[in-house]
Formats: structure tokens, sequence, C-alpha cells
């Protein structure tokens, strides 16, 4: 199985990996409930039951721990052991398969005895029957015993001789049952065909993918999860600009190419010349999801003549480091010509204006002195 687990950082998280089991001469299951498996593996001779397997998991509380937190309710990922496969009869006929684990575990497969059932997302499975039709069971068996929370089924006597060992798991798998025949009605057993014990189930959050393991071989593995923050262009050069104007604006495409949600936390600008350049249309505010993009403006604005120069540095939750993007550009001096020209219609403006200001003043003064007769701009007739 594959899923996603959110953790905290700094979060301590336990390992546990199900122990391989005794398989008898039945049908061999998974391995031994060394851990999370089955209680005990299957005895008695040449008709013993294979142990159920044991179940691995990722939780957050030790498997040793006796206070403080309950381990089995702290499980996040679950992967179930197969179920024993059961006992062999006398003539070295083999017994049933036991279950597969998968998100439910499977049932235990039929031999004089049904098999085990397969540990679900809510419910242990139950034991087999002693009686499965396909052998004469005329003289009855032992039936096997159910699952229980996070542990498979089994026993070192009764059914677990027989029948293989349930599963561990989310819930563990029931037994698998014996089958006993007396040939003639004589004393002695003549068949022990017991059916195989049920899978474990296992358990993931949304998202978990649930594949059934036939490698034989239990084991864990942690890849993290992480954000990689890809920008479009790793420089951006701009044509020449004037001084004192702005160029249009670069647009830069930051991409979450990583398996995580990439938050940007913002930006900075360094270098010779950050002045000259300015961000705008900024859109990469908060996370960008795997696969996303966001997007954000960049200006060319330089304030002196010549080459110009800064670095833009992406500060993000990336854990290779910040994106940096080589800003250029060169600015133009305004010439003299142009700069003469500007001057001389400063200067015109000026007369202008004082020119009007001065004829406001003195067209209200003669207002003034038609108005008030003590005026001293008024004469007397």
């Amino acid at each position: 199985m594959t899923g996603d687990v959110a953790v905290t950082p700094g979060e301590t998280l336990y390992v546990e990996v199900g122990g391989f089991g005794s398989t008898g001469v039945g049908f061999g299951g998974g391995g031994l409930g060394a851990f999370n498996g089955s209680a005990g593996q299957g005895g008695g001779g040449g008709a013993a039951g294979g142990a159920g397997g044991g179940a691995s998991d990722v939780r957050t509380c030790s498997l040793s721990a006796t206070t403080g937190c309950s381990t089995l309710d702290s499980r996040l990922l679950v992967a179930g052991g197969g179920g024993g496969g059961g006992g062999a009869d006398l003539s070295g006929t083999r017994g049933a398969a036991g279950g597969g684990a998968a998100q439910d575990g499977q049932r235990g497969s039929d031999g004089g005895g049904t098999g085990g059932g397969g540990g679900g997302l809510f419910a242990p499975g139950d034991g087999g029957s002693n009686s499965a039709g396909s052998d004469p069971c005329t003289d009855g068996g032992w039936p096997g015993f159910p699952g229980s929370w996070g542990q498979g089924s089994g026993g070192d006597e009764g059914p677990a001789d027989f029948g293989g060992g349930g599963g561990g798991g989310w819930f563990g798998g029931g037994n698998g049952a014996a089958c006993a025949y007396y040939e003639n009605e004589q004393t002695s057993p003549y068949a022990f065909t017991g059916g195989g014990g049920g899978g474990g189930s296992s358990y993931g959050p949304a998202g978990t993918v649930f594949v059934p393991d036939t490698s034989g071989i239990p084991s864990v593995t942690i890849t993290p999860l992480t954000a990689a923050a890809s920008l479009s262009a790793s420089s951006l050069a701009f044509p020449t600009e004037r001084e004192g104007a702005a160029s249009g604006a670069k647009v830069v495409k930051v991409t979450n190419r990583g398996d995580a949600p990439l938050d940007v936390s913002g930006w900075s600008l360094t270098g010779a010349d950050p002045t000259d350049f300015v961000v705008a249309s900024w859109n990469c505010g908060g996370e960008v999801q795997p696969a996303a993009s966001c997007t954000f403006g960049v200006y060319f604005a330089p304030h002196r003549a010549g080459k110009r120069s800064a670095t833009l540095t992406l500060s993000s939750s990336a854990p290779t480091g910040p994106a940096k993007l080589a800003l250029s550009g060169a600015g133009k001096a305004t010439s003299t010509k142009t700069k003469k020209k500007q001057s001389r219609a400063q200067h015109d403006h000026r007369r202008q204006r004082d020119h009007r200001t001065a004829e406001t003043r003195l067209s209200s003064s003669a207002q003034r002195s038609r108005d008030d007769p003590t005026h001293p701009n008024t004469r007397l007739r």
C-alpha cells in the first residue's frame, strides 16, 4: 500500500515491521505473529497450519509505550498481514491457502473446514466453521476463532493445529477451521485439512492505494514529500530604456514541481541597482499546490544611464532554498537638446503664468477704485 500522511515538523514517527512466521506443512501464509500477527503458530505434527502474517505500520506512539498514549489508536498507516495456510492432511495434500491482506482482508480458502474471515475496516475477521463440505467431516472438527483489534487469531492448540492463523492488521483476520475424518469409525484420524486463515485489513487516509504484496518480504519505506519552486526563466534582460521612464512588464511564472504544497512567502531585490527594477502584479501569495503555478511582473525603470543589474530572490518553503532571478538592462540619458527644449518651455510657461497673475491683480485694483471712493487710486472730479 502507498499513502500520504500529514506530519508536524519535529514530530516523531515509529515504524513497526511485521515478522515472518512458520508455514508448517500447509500452504504458508504470511509471517509469524512476532508483531501484530497471529497469536501463535500452528503445531501438531504433519497437520500444522501456518501462522498469520504480521502487520507493518507507521504510528505516532511507540509499541513499547505503556502510559500516555494508545499505541493502536496512534497508527497512521497499516499494511495488514496475510492469513496462514491450512494444515495438510496425512497423505501430504496441502491445506487451503490463507487470505491476502488488502484494504479489507480476504477470507481464507476452504479446506475440510472453512477459511477464516478477513479483517475489515470496522470489525475483525470471523473464525471459520468446522465443515466446508468438500471433505466428509462426519466426526466434526474445531471451529476457528475470530481476530481482534490489531491482532489476528491463532493459538497453540485446537483449531490452530489445523486451520491457518489469521493475519494481523487494522483489524485481524480469523482462524481457519479444522476438519477431522475417521475412516470406518476407527479411533485414529485419517485426514486433517484445515481452512486458511483470513488476511488482516489495511488502513490509510483518503487517497491511499492498496495493492497486495507478493514479494513475501515485509518492509516499510518513508519518502518525505517536498515542494520545489521552479521559475520560468533564470534571467530577464530588458531593452535599453530612457532614464526616468519605465519599460513594459515581463511576466515570471512560478511552478511547484514538487509533491507537497509550496508556500511562497515573498521576494527581495538586491545587487548593484535594486531600485531600478520594480515587482508588480504579485499573484503568488499563499500556497501553490503541486503542478500548479502563479505569476508576477517585473518592470525596468532606470534612474541613471548605463548598465543596470539586480537579483530578485523568491522566498518559499522549498527545501532547496530561495529561487533567484538575474535582472539586467541599460539606462539611456536624456539628450541635451531635449533638456534645453524642456527648460525653454518651462521658462515660457512661467512667464505666461506671471503675466496672467499681473493682469488679474490690475483688474482687481481697478474694480476696487471704482467701488471705493476712499481708495488711493480714486480721483475726485
